[in-house]
C-alpha cells in the first residue's frame, strides 16, 4: 500500500506532535510504519534522520541518512540541521557529520 501525500503530511504531524511532547520513541514507531509502506520516501526518511538527531542518537542518525542517500543521493539534511533552530540538532548534526568531538 503506498501512502499518498495527504497521508505523510499527517504523520508529519503526528510524529511532530510526539516529538514536541519528547516521545522519541513512539515517534520513531510511526515513522517506521510509514516507511514499510514506502520506504524510499524521502520526507518521511528525512523526518526519520532528524528524529535521530533530535533524540541524539548519532549511530542512528549516519545509518538513516546513509538509507536517505540512496534514495535521495547528495541530500542535504545534516548540513542543514548543523543550522537547525534547535541546538540540539545543531550540535548532534555537527558530531554525525565529524566536525565536533567529544572531549577526551
Amino acid at each position: 500500500m503506498m501512502l499518498g501525500c495527504g497521508q505523510h503530511s499527517e504523520i508529519i504531524k503526528e510524529v511532530d506532535t510526539l516529538i514536541e511532547q519528547k516521545k522519541y520513541d513512539q515517534a520513531l514507531s510511526v515513522l517506521r510504519r510509514a516507511l514499510q509502506d514506502d520506504p524510499k520516501d524521502k520526507t518521511l526518511l528525512r523526518k526519520q534522520v532528524l528524529l535521530f538527531l533530535k533524540s541524539e542518537r548519532i549511530s542512528y542518525a549516519i545509518a538513516a541518512y546513509r538509507n536517505l542517500d540512496k534514495a535521495n543521493p547528495n541530500d542535504a539534511v545534516l548540513y542543514k540541521a548543523v543550522r537547525d533552530q534547535d541546538p540540539v540538532v545543531r550540535v548532534t548534526a555537527a558530531k554525525a557529520l565529524g566536525l565536533l568531538k567529544e572531549p577526551e
